[in-house]
């Protein structure tokens, strides 16, 4: 857990998105294990969201929507975690997350299209294909 008091917006203790703490202390955002934070322009197609604070959280404390749909919240072991289908990529979303009466907008986009380079080479005889992403 995260020990210090920002925003969701804020990037602090190791860029980790929190809200304030209220009746459920520090929450903490992630998707897929890496920060979720306003304004993020690398989120994967799909969100793989988990949500986590200072106590168990109940299925109460936590409601979402995505560009105005609601997000199923499942809770297990105190987190709450969601998941949504795939996005396109390069697209722009918004989602609002509501944590025990805290309301927090998180505007994101789905990483867009990356480059690719490929190159075919013998070393000792043997075929070797190195490939390399722009974003791994």
């Amino acid at each position: 857990m995260i020990a210090c008091c920002c925003t969701v917006a804020a990037a602090c203790g190791g860029n980790q998105a929190v809200v304030p703490p209220g009746p459920v202390g520090i929450v903490v955002v992630t998707d897929s294990g890496n920060s979720f934070e306003d304004g993020a322009t690398d989120v994967p197609p799909t969100l793989d969201l988990r949500i986590s604070a200072g106590r168990q959280l109940v299925a109460a404390d936590v409601a979402a929507t995505l560009d105005g749909h609601q997000v199923a919240i499942d809770i297990n072991a105190g987190a709450a975690a969601a998941s949504v289908p795939a996005m396109a990529l390069g697209s722009a979303h918004h989602l609002d997350l509501t944590i025990a009466g805290q309301q927090s907008l998180l505007g994101f986009h789905v990483i867009g299209v990356t480059g690719a380079m490929a190159a075919v080479h013998d070393e000792q005889g043997k075929v070797v294909l190195d490939v390399a992403f722009e974003h791994a």
